[in-house]
């Protein structure tokens, strides 16, 4: 099995080219095009097309005159696979995948997350509801790999990437974890190995996307970031980490960075508590100098995102296990006494994070001797950093963009863009400048350099989730509703 896996590998035809974007972030996944972007775009500026599409997280896969997309249509609950004429924006052919239940996602998340991969012949698309597909570029189903609904609790957000004539996808559930490679002509599988759950007391459910480097499928888990041999999928080495297994893991020829997050990793998402005099003031309505789990306020965060909302982005909220943490627990009511413990116990919950250069070899636990630097500050919960040159970027919630040296892991800026508000789309680079895309809609361009300098920043009035993609001289950028195709000719 082993040779002939090699051979597969070692004869496939690469996938590089300026009007390709085959997969989640593109080529090697590494996020980085050469292609030029327009000085200033938008909506209704410089736009070759736009067209509406059904809802989806999914990027844009794009070969040549092909653009793939997968969606949720939510009214007749159906999953679906678009084809895009990239020239004129034309629906060439949709194809509904069959799902006899649908996967339960996060608040902001639908069943239509993962981005498809497309190979010049074929297209997959990866649905946590049903499983993987193969479709011909003509829409014409070649082959399918059926899967149960996942146990996760806020659905599947990893995508199928290409390796050769292999197609890879992690499914980290709670129970059950396993990563596959099964032959991209015939869906059958080549190997498949289960991995254990628990690594970082985070159950084993994670959401990044594998990336290939160095011979080794790597995966970004909770709690770990491992490398499996690419011939059986065996592990081969692997880093310790305090993360929930998100963002996927940036790639270049010395190193891997891998931005990992945890929702008590820094001081800044552990917001102050109020005093014991300030939490009376506002809450002891009956006066008795003690505040009891009834008059206890419901909207205090424990650990929070920075730059959100606390309600609306999902904070941990004090309340929900006040009675838990209660000292004394005297006739269910907070005392002063008690609320000092508590603000101990509060800081105690911090679990340091952040993003880590990796170095390349090694066998087993290399988390003493191959994590080269650590960066604490701004990491991102969802978005993956992007390598330009010697730096490293990363965007966390609330437009704050860092640069680092990628040899030492030196901040050469950390700054916010002007663009607020949270973020899931990850970064890209475009012909050097780093491209985000918010939450709330907008897309910014930063020139590379030493210092914060924002190029051009458009507002196209929809949400993003997925992260745009450029190729054959446009930028595609996907928003709640559209798709646009930016620039070009």
């Amino acid at each position: 099995m082993r040779s002939q896996v090699a051979l597969l590998l070692m004869f496939a035809t690469p996938i590089v080219a300026s009007d390709r974007w085959p997969q989640f972030r593109g080529p090697d996944a590494a996020g980085v095009s050469e292609q030029a972007l327009p000085s200033e775009f938008g909506p209704d500026k410089n736009v070759r097309w736009s067209v509406s599409t059904p809802a989806g997280h999914s990027s844009p896969s794009i070969w040549g005159e092909r653009l793939f997309l997968s969606g949720w249509e939510k009214d007749s609950k159906k999953l679906v696979l678009l084809s895009f004429d990239t020239r004129t924006g034309k629906l060439l052919w949709k194809r509904e995948v069959p799902a006899t239940e649908i996967e339960k996602t996060h608040q902001v998340g639908i069943p239509a997350m993962s981005t498809p991969a497309a190979d010049g012949d074929r297209v997959y698309a990866y649905f946590g509801s049903a499983g993987l597909f193969a479709f011909d570029f003509d829409g014409k189903p070649v082959w399918s790999y059926p899967l149960p609904l996942p146990k996760m609790r806020y659905g599947a957000g990893t995508s199928p990437i290409i390796a050769g004539d292999l197609i890879l996808l992690n499914r980290d559930e709670q129970e059950g974890a396993f990563l596959v490679a099964l032959d991209r002509k015939t869906g059958k599988e080549f190997w498949k190995i289960v991995n254990p759950t628990g690594q970082g007391g985070g159950g084993g459910e994670s959401y990044a996307t594998p990336v290939v480097w160095k011979g080794h499928v790597v995966l970004h888990r909770s709690g770990e970031v491992v490398g499996h041999s690419l011939q059986d999928g065996k592990r081969v080495w692997w880093v310790k980490l305090n993360s929930s297994g998100t963002s996927t893991p940036a790639v270049s020829e010395s190193a891997m960075f891998v931005a990992g997050w945890s929702l008590a990793g820094d001081p800044e998402q552990l917001p102050p508590l109020p005093s014991f005099a300030e939490l009376l003031a506002k809450n002891d309505k009956d006066g008795d100098g003690a505040v009891s789990y009834t008059e206890f306020p419901s909207d205090l965060p424990v650990a929070a995102r920075p730059g959100l909302d606390p309600v609306s982005s999902g904070a941990v909220m004090l309340k929900r296990f006040i009675d838990k943490i209660d000292p004394s627990k005297d006739d269910g009511k907070i005392t002063a006494e008690d609320w000092e413990k508590i603000g101990t116990m509060a800081k105690s919950f911090m679990q340091e994070h952040g993003i880590i250069a990796i170095a390349p070899g090694g066998n087993g636990d290399v988390t003493a001797t191959h994590v080269r630097w650590k960066e604490k500050k701004s990491v991102p919960e969802v978005p993956s950093p992007v390598v330009v040159k010697d730096r490293v970027y990363m965007i966390r919630n609330g437009g704050v963009l860092t640069a680092m040296k990628s040899d030492s892991g030196e901040v050469v800026y950390r700054g916010r863009i002007g663009a607020p508000g949270p973020y899931y789309a990850s970064l890209i680079a475009a012909n050097g400048s780093v491209v985000a895309a918010s939450g709330e809609g907008k897309v910014t361009v930063v020139r590379p350099g030493d210092s914060l300098e924002v190029l051009t920043q458009a507002d196209f009035g929809e949400p993003i989730f997925a992260t745009p993609a450029p190729a054959g001289g446009s930028l595609f950028v996907r928003t709640s509703g559209h798709l646009y195709a930016i620039g070009g000719k």
